[in-house]
This record gives C-alpha cells, structure tokens and sequence, in this order.
C-alpha cells in the first residue's frame, strides 16, 4: 500500500531536458512491477516477524529513506502548528495502513489483496464526495457498482486451498480506506506546503512514532536469527515500495499524462496474481479472474466519469 511522496513542478519539466520514452515507459513497468510484486514479499517476510514489529519497523526504514529526499526537495513552506496534523496523517496513513496490510497478508491470498487493493481509487471518490471535494455523477455510481460487485464475487472464491479468508480481505480493505483517507485529508496541507514537504513529515514523524513499537513489540523477536532473505524483504517493502516506487510516479507523472499511467496501475492486480501464482502456488481461479475485471472495470468507468 501506498502514499505519494512529490509531485515535480511544471517549471522543472518545462527546462529539464525530456527523457526518451523508452526510458519513461521501462521505469513505469519497474514501478508497477515494485507495487505488484510487494504482495508476495509482505505475505512472505509476514510468515517469519510477528505483524506489528514488522510493520512498525518497515515505517521506521522507510522514513529514514524519505529523510534526505525530503532534505533535497522539501519545499520548506511548513509552520511548526502543521506538525500535529502531520503525525495524525502519518500515522493512519502510513504506520496503520501498514500494519493493517500486514495482517491482511498473513489471512488472505495475493490475488485477494491486489484486487480489493484495486478499489482505493473508489474509497477516495466517495470520502471526497462526502468532504464535498468531488461529485458523483451517473457513470461514477455506475462505477462504483460494478467495482463492488466485483469485490463481492470475490468472496465467493474463498476456500478451496485459496488461502484467502474473510478477516484478511477486511485488513486489506482496512488498509486501503486508510489510505484513501489520507489522500482526501491530506489534499489540503498537499497544496498549501507542497506534496514533499507533507508527505515527507508524514513519513518521518510516524517512522519516529513507530520506534518505541519497534523497540516495544519487538523485544522478543530473534532478529539475529532472521535470515538475510528476510531482511531483503523487510527492506523491500520499505524503501522499494513505499519509496521508490513514488518516486518513480511522479517523476513519470511530469513527462507522461496521468491516464496513461493510471493504464500500468491497472495490470497491478493481474500481475500480482499471477506472481502470486507462480511464486506461491496459489490458486487462480475463474471467479478470481472474473472478479478483477470487474473491479478494475469499475474503477476506469469512475475515473472517465471525472
């Protein structure tokens, strides 16, 4: 799961030099390929580190890897009265949003994960809906139904060696509506300071709210004893997806329109899947397949609806 970390200035586009599409279009497949394939890292690692060390040190890295980023880019537009809200924001849109995905990942199925992931973009239509920021239309309701019908059908696909159940898919689903709450309460401090400055406070005060966790839950866990494939992970879910990925998408975003972007994001839960499938053996079946086409239906019949 995610947040964005910055959006590049359209002045900086205009002078720096384009790079070729090649290039843009190769590190949009790396960034989509990150998202997929943390699925099955997070539902791996999850398997050796109990859930709330696991997921509060993944915060704690991650803010360490946004922190000179931050130095770099931070525009710097901040009032130390903004800081309380940016802890809050952190802490539910990254610290719990990661904690949630992480017990979703130990109860369900990547396949189950990638598509109900697939329906953040409708949970941030309809918190903004109801903050007043967005308006729903016809094609956007249209959307919304079929997306959720897709999310139904998903769960008739439970049981079978799927590995899926119904308490992991409500984490997951936990997780993503954190999300989008921070992406509809974050819009604010996101134009008045400037997406690296909120963005990069969020991740640095919760990673420093989440070290006495770390400290706390953790005490008992035998981190010398984990092998280094599992600190692979633990890092890889921390400065590949939570941060380079971002990276990667809003520096695309300056060159590439949104749309065509949004067209990658949507291959996510298919590829997931699919890796899910071959790394893991777990099963794909008809209803699964049918489930994110309906899902990821929805979700391009509300965002054409905008």
């Amino acid at each position: 799961m995610s947040t964005a970390i910055s959006l590049p200035a359209p002045a900086t586009a205009a002078v720096a030099q384009r790079p070729s599409r090649t290039k843009l279009y190769l590190l949009i497949g790396l960034m989509t390929f990150i998202w997929a394939l943390n699925y099955i890292v997070a539902k791996s690692v999850a398997r050796h580190v109990p859930v709330l060390p696991l997921a509060a040190l993944r915060t704690v890295i991650a803010g360490l890897c946004v922190f000179p980023v931050f130095l770099l880019k931070g525009e710097g537009r901040w009032r130390r009265q903004d800081l309380p809200a940016m802890l809050i924001l952190g802490l539910c849109g990254v610290a719990m949003n990661q904690i949630f995905f992480v017990m979703g990942m130990g109860q369900t199925s990547v396949a189950h994960a990638a598509i109900i992931a697939a329906v953040a973009p409708i949970q941030v239509l309809l918190l903004a809906a109801l903050r007043g920021q967005e308006k729903l239309n016809a094609m956007k309701l249209s959307g919304l139904a079929v997306a959720f019908s897709g999310v139904g059908l998903l769960q008739l696909s439970k049981g079978g060696g799927s590995g899926a159940t119904t308490t992991g898919d409500l984490f997951i689903y936990a997780s993503t509506l954190l999300f989008a709450g921070f992406s509809v309460f974050g819009k604010d401090y996101t134009q008045r300071l400037g997406t690296f400055t909120m963005t990069g406070f969020a991740y640095m005060l919760s990673g420093l709210a989440m070290l006495p966790v770390v400290w706390l839950t953790g005490r008992h866990v035998a981190w010398a004893s984990l092998a280094w494939p599992v600190w692979a992970g633990i890092f890889y879910m921390a400065a590949f997806s939570s941060v380079l990925a971002y990276l990667i998408f809003y520096y695309a975003l300056a060159w590439v329109p949104a749309s065509r972007i949004a067209a990658f994001s949507y291959t996510q839960p298919i590829l997931a899947s699919l890796l899910g499938w071959v790394l893991l053996g777990e099963s794909l079946t008809l209803v699964v397949i049918g489930s994110a086409a309906l899902v990821l239906a929805g979700v391009l019949l509300v965002e054409r609806g905008r």
